[in-house]
């Protein structure tokens, strides 16, 4: 089994920039395309083993709903964007066009491979 090597202190200082940076980018242009403004009032980034990732969803049975983002470039990897169900629904609402609270659900539409 392969060992994974685990960020510095520094480095994560860095990740957290640069995701920092990423996330403006992105929401100002979702703003745009919207007509909406979108901000992020926190940001925790921290590197931990895919079989503890559980651990941050919360008690086992809880709904969440999960987006995975591939990243390439100078850097590579893998984003993962997990959600409360109703900020989801409001997230979908708001990049559809619809009325906020119209999405109550998320049905076999939204489900992409």
């Amino acid at each position: 089994m392969q060992q994974i090597q685990m960020l510095t202190k520094n480095e994560i200082t860095i990740w957290t920039w640069l995701v920092s940076k990423g996330i403006a980018n992105a929401l100002y242009g979702l703003s745009q395309m919207v007509g909406q403004k979108f901000n992020v009032t926190s940001l925790n980034i921290r590197q931990l083993q895919a079989k503890d990732a559980t651990i941050m969803l919360g008690e086992p049975g809880s709904l969440v709903v999960g987006t995975r983002q591939k990243i390439c470039g100078d850097a590579t990897g893998c984003l993962m964007l997990i959600h409360e169900p109703q900020l989801a629904y409001e997230l979908v609402d708001s990049q559809m066009g619809l009325q906020r609270g119209s999405t109550q659900n998320l049905n076999a539409l939204f489900w992409r491979r």
